[in-house]
């Protein structure tokens, strides 16, 4: 207690470690103490597992907030530039898939949703769609030149899908080394960052071409670009 009084400090152990079980207790003394306790008096639960808690709440509805909203920018640039909701839509499934495959990781592994590992589905967002970007824009420009969209989709690998394939192996293996830390934080990171590279590579070059087999697809320079000439 103060000296004047005013105020007190409960110090209570538990072996609760889970956040549900954490922000269910910490609730439950706020209604036992509304219940119990004179008006005038405050009650606040607080101590390290509460505000980790209220942190970890705080990290998962960022991810949630930050990850919709780059998802739904990333769709209308892709729609927009190339000219197609349809083709915007495919264009996000490679995108969306190693962000999947990584919080599958995530359960499967037990790691922690933490300040490090919040940001490894925004890394691989960028650089999936990164690589997307390159392959549909060069795909674009085959299929003008190529006999059919199968043969587009081979030169268009045969070009973009090399320095894709390079910068991911450079990726992964940069990431990989952190996994040899012996700070069980950066392991984590480390191991999960170069698996979810591995996953985005493979979504841009086997699931996006397989997606747009049989899409034709058009840039939106393309059009502005586009000579009529003299009689169109």
């Amino acid at each position: 207690a103060s000296p004047d009084f005013a105020r007190s400090n409960i110090l209570v152990r538990t072996t609760l470690s889970g956040s549900k079980e954490i922000s269910e207790l910490a609730a439950n003394i706020n209604t036992y103490a509304q219940d119990n306790f004179p008006p005038d008096l405050k009650v606040k639960p607080t101590g390290n597992l509460i505000l980790l808690t209220e942190t970890t709440g705080d990290i998962i509805t960022g991810q949630i907030g930050s990850l919709s909203l780059a998802a739904g920018v990333i769709f209308i640039i892709m729609s927009a530039m190339f000219l197609s909701a349809r083709v915007g839509l495919i264009a996000m499934v490679p995108n969306v898939f190693p962000i999947i495959i990584f919080f599958g990781l995530m359960g499967i592994s037990g790691a922690v949703l933490n300040l490090g590992t919040s940001i490894i589905a925004s890394i691989a967002l960028g650089i999936a769609v990164d690589n997307t970007v390159h392959l549909m824009t060069r795909l674009s420009a085959e299929v003008n030149a190529a006999p059919d969209q199968e043969t587009a989709l081979l030169r268009t690998l045969g070009t973009v899908g090399k320095p894709s394939l390079y910068a991911s192996v450079i990726l992964f293996l940069g990431f990989l080394v952190l996994y040899f830390s012996t700070f069980v934080p950066i392991q984590e990171f480390g191991i999960l960052s170069a698996a979810t590279m591995v996953v985005a590579f493979g979504a841009d070059v086997i699931l996006l071409p397989a997606l747009l087999a049989t899409t034709k697809i058009i840039t939106l320079w393309e059009v502005l670009y586009l000579k009529l000439g003299r009689d169109p």
